[in-house]
């Protein structure tokens, strides 16, 4: 049986100003009557649920609901509200008491088993709901069936019924998880999503980079074989001027008025202002370097932009990245590739202005050479061998310069040799976390599918729905004399397509054919009986399929209102032989002492305030 209400002791709750006590003690049905706002409602379904959970049952305000609580429960003109609630079974006593004043709200929970000594339980809603077996929205759905029937499963929409058939089969648990599950998938989809970002990125540097080693490559090949053509004409050169110095030697002995001639071609001698062709490779230099720091800064202006996430806080200003930032990322990008493609045009202008100095420098040399060989031509006398001598030195110092200057070019590939090497791990390692991200939403997905409405949870409110609809045709054989049978069909079909919605169907047996009829086509009477055969169906199925520890049913909804003398008997019978503890009923209607066992009267004494007596 579990536990049963012993007793409900109210003192300034409501309209109660001095104490008064319900008695149920697992004594079977008993009638709550009084007139209309005597206060019957508040001496048990509200009074009970708030003592338990800190706040009244749901009623209809509007078009939603309201529930009483905080210090609207204290009593007019007093100054602190008391219902301590009493449960008993398996000689274990439960006493809890809720004492609400003007500011504050304290709770008591003591325990006593048998003869030993009581003792306190901690004061927290957990401890109840797990006594109890149910939290608040289970307990207002299913034991306290409050006033303007809020939850009658019959007249529900699809909505209430899933709500409560997840209440009965525990799928409400589920919830919790799902929502954790939810928000795994979105932060597993958010993570697949910055790795694949990453992993996409890197695989364009990727191929950046090899295509600027294959492009430093080609230079580097290309340098080789123009270094190559300046040697071997510098060595010409340089036998030349070996032959010049030779032919000087020979003809040192020449006569004076070859002096004259040789005089006049050495004011010929080339000459070439070499500071036009310097200053603008230092210039091309200068604008290069430049160019160069102004793509690096741009590049690792994107790389920082480029890891940061949508939502994620900014590591600098600490501030959520929002679309502004993505949209700056955009034109950092754009204005990466503009300057990288800028610093390459002012690389190339550099090389173009060495290629122009050295082609003078050559062409100076070249015309040296020629003016040297026609003045060495001359035949001369000594003093003048020692000129060719020292051109010669100039020609061995510039030659082995030449040979000794190496490809710059191959700095450049080698860096990016070594840049693409580290890349390629990262593009490699990024693509394996893409991987991993992906199957963990994958992993998420099917969770949250399990989960879903038509997961588990469907599968466990169809079992709770099958027991509902047995118990409650079960109830119609006591309750009707028409053959009267319930069907909730989970699906509804609409123009040829299904509609997952669970219905109410009723059928009847009338002039020996069954029929099928609109619930709301019965008489008032006829309804309350399939109200109340569904309501003790649903009771059936939370009690075996969750973990309420409490027999009890309160039904404020006036259950005798509008039936004859038979069908008050089939609803007496039926409250007998539901098999819980305590069924309170509250009507207004005095002749319930006359089919009830047990009746509790509520009145307002002289003060308005409201007593309670057992008749």
């Amino acid at each position: 049986m579990g536990l049963i209400v012993k007793s409900i002791q109210i003192e300034g709750f409501g309209s109660y100003k001095t104490k008064q006590t319900v008695t149920l003690n697992g004594q079977g049905p008993v009638a709550v009557v009084g007139e209309n706002g005597a206060g019957k409602s508040t001496a048990v379904s509200k009074a009970l649920t708030w003592c338990l959970y800190g706040k009244c049952p749901p009623e209809r305000m509007g078009s939603g609901t309201r529930a009483i609580s905080g210090k609207a429960v204290i009593g007019t003109g007093l100054k602190k509200a008391t219902v301590a609630v009493t449960l008993t079974g398996d000689k274990t006593t439960y006493t809890i008491t809720r004492v609400r004043g003007a500011r504050s709200e304290e709770i008591t929970v003591a325990k006593k088993e048998g003869r030993k000594k009581s003792e306190k339980l901690p004061s927290e809603q957990t401890t109840i709901d797990t006594i109890i077996g149910a939290d608040y929205d289970v307990f207002t759905k299913t034991v306290v069936r409050g006033q303007g029937d809020l939850w009658s499963f019959s007249e529900a929409t699809d909505k209430r019924k899933r709500e409560i058939l997840d209440a009965i089969s525990g799928a409400d648990e589920l919830e919790r998880y799902h929502e954790k599950v939810k928000a795994e998938k979105k932060r597993a989809d958010e993570a697949h999503k910055a790795c694949q970002r990453q992993a996409d990125y890197l695989e364009d540097r990727l191929s950046s980079l090899i295509r600027s080693v294959e492009q430093e490559t080609t230079s580097a090949e290309n340098w080789d074989g123009e270094q190559t053509a300046k040697i071997a004409k510098a060595k010409l050169d340089l036998e030349a001027y070996e032959a010049a110095v030779a032919d000087a030697a020979k003809h040192d002995k020449m006569l004076d008025d070859n002096r004259e001639a040789r005089a006049k071609l050495e004011k010929e001698e080339p000459t070439l202002d070499r500071t036009p062709y310097t200053d603008a490779v230092k210039s091309a230099r200068d604008t290069y370097t430049a160019a160069h720091a102004e793509a690096h800064a741009a590049r690792q202006e994107v790389a920082k932009l480029s890891s940061l996430t949508m939502g994620d806080p900014c590591p600098t200003c600490t501030q959520p990245v929002g679309p502004a930032v993505m949209n700056t990322l955009t034109t950092s990008q754009a204005t990466a590739d503009n300057l990288g493609k800028a610093c390459d045009g002012t690389q190339a202008f550099v090389k173009e202005c060495q290629e122009v100095l050295e082609s003078a420098d050559a062409w100076l040399v070249s015309e040296r050479a020629g003016w040297q060989a026609r003045l060495f031509g001359i035949p001369a006398l000594s003093p003048e061998l020692p000129a060719a001598e020292s051109a010669l030195r100039h020609q061995q110092s510039r030659v082995a310069d030449l040979e000794s200057v190496q490809n710059p070019h191959i700095y450049a590939k080698d860096k990016a040799q070594r840049e693409l090497a580290g890349v390629r791990r990262d593009a490699a390692v990024a693509a394996a976390a893409a991987q991993s991200a992906a199957v963990q939403v994958k992993a998420a997905e099917a969770w949250d599918q399990a989960l879903g409405a038509k997961g588990a949870r469907a599968q466990m409110a169809a079992g709770a729905l099958l027991t509902i609809e047995s118990a409650a045709n079960q109830w119609l054989t006591v309750l009707s004399d028409k053959g009267m049978s319930i069907d909730f069909p989970a699906t509804k079909e609409i123009k040829g397509r299904v509609k997952e919605e669970i219905q109410t169907i009723v059928r009847s047996v009338e002039k020996g054919k069954e029929i099928e009829r609109d619930l709301l086509t019965y008489s008032g009477g006829e309804r309350r009986r399939i109200n109340l055969a569904v309501d003790l169906g649903v009771a059936a199925a939370f009690t075996r399929g969750s973990g309420l520890a409490l027999s009890l049913l309160v039904l404020d909804e006036e259950v005798f209102s509008g039936l004859d003398e038979g069908g008050k008997s089939s609803v007496v019978t039926a409250l007998h032989g539901a098999g819980i503890a305590d069924i309170v009923i509250i009507d207004h209607d005095p002749r319930l002492s006359s089919v009830l066992n047990r009746t509790l009267e509520v009145s307002r004494d002289s003060d308005e305030h409201s007593r309670i007596r057992e008749l």
